[in-house]
């Protein structure tokens, strides 16, 4: 039986790439590994925090508007870095405005 879809989430992308055979497993991977020299040289002095609710939906609306708030201080940035699903998001922030937006 031959696959007609193929998906995935985040690195799963890559396996579905591979199984669908748009790419080999060589060139597959060096996609994420070029990009990875980029995030360590990016990622000097940001942290990462996750943002779950345990409502079905996160108001990420006032989720944007604190995060414009604590970067218009001029301490550093901190926004959304990626929507994992309708009740959880990822945040990237510079210095402690991670550690500011845990305080809010």
């Amino acid at each position: 039986t031959q696959a007609k879809v193929s998906l995935g989430f985040s690195l799963g992308e890559v396996g579905a790439i591979i199984s669908s055979g748009l790419m080999t497993l060589k060139d597959a991977l060096s996609v994420p590994i070029i990009m990875s020299d980029d995030c360590i040289a990016l990622a000097d002095g940001v942290k990462l925090a996750v943002l779950f609710s345990r409502d079905a939906k996160l108001a990420t609306d006032v989720v944007e508007q604190l995060c414009q708030e604590i970067s218009a201080e001029n301490n550093g940035t901190i926004s959304i870095s990626t929507y994992l699903a309708p009740n959880s998001l990822l945040l990237m922030g510079q210095g402690d405005t991670i550690d500011q937006f845990k305080g809010i």
